[in-house]
C-alpha cells in the first residue's frame, strides 16, 4: 500500500502529463481561434457584455418602446374620426368629449405598438424566448 506522500507524488506526475498535453494542443491552435473578434476571457466582462444586451438590445424597454407614442396619437386620431362635424381633418371633438375613452384610445395604440414589435421579434429569433439569450450567451 502506497503512503500519502507516493501518492501525491504519483498525481503531481499525471498531472504534469495533462498541463503538457493542454500547452501542446494550445500551441497547435491557440484558444483566441476558437472564438469571434473581440471575444474577452475575462468571465466578468462577458456577464457585463450580457447584460447590455439585454439593457440596450432590441428587447430592451428603450428598444420596444420607440415609436410607442405616434402609434398611440395616430389611434387616438384615427378613433376619433368617427362622429366628427365640420372639417373631417381637423375636427377633434371626440376627443374632448370624454378623457376617458380618449386615454383607453391612446394605451391601444401602445399596445398595438408593442405587440407588432413584440412579434417582429418572435419571427426573428424562431418563436423560442431562449434563442436571443443563447446566441449571446455563445457568441
Amino acid at each position: 500500500m502506497a503512503t500519502p506522500v507516493e501518492r501525491a507524488a504519483g498525481l503531481e506526475g499525471q498531472v504534469n502529463e495533462l498541463l503538457e498535453m493542454y500547452d501542446c494542443a494550445e500551441s497547435t491552435y491557440g484558444y483566441e481561434h476558437t472564438r469571434a473578434t473581440g471575444f474577452s476571457n475575462n468571465e466578468n466582462e462577458q456577464r457585463r457584455n450580457v447584460a447590455d444586451t439585454f439593457n440596450k438590445g432590441p428587447l430592451s424597454g428603450s428598444s420596444l418602446s420607440r415609436g410607442s407614442m405616434f402609434y398611440g396619437l395616430s389611434f387616438v386620431y384615427l378613433m376619433s374620426r368617427f362622429g366628427a362635424k365640420g372639417n373631417m381633418l381637423t375636427c377633434m371633438n371626440a376627443v374632448k368629449q370624454c378623457y376617458f375613452r380618449t386615454t383607453g384610445w391612446f394605451m391601444m395604440g401602445i399596445s398595438f405598438n408593442y405587440f407588432v414589435k413584440v412579434n417582429n421579434l418572435a419571427g426573428q429569433w424562431g418563436g423560442n424566448p431562449y434563442m436571443l439569450q443563447l446566441n449571446t450567451r455563445v457568441a
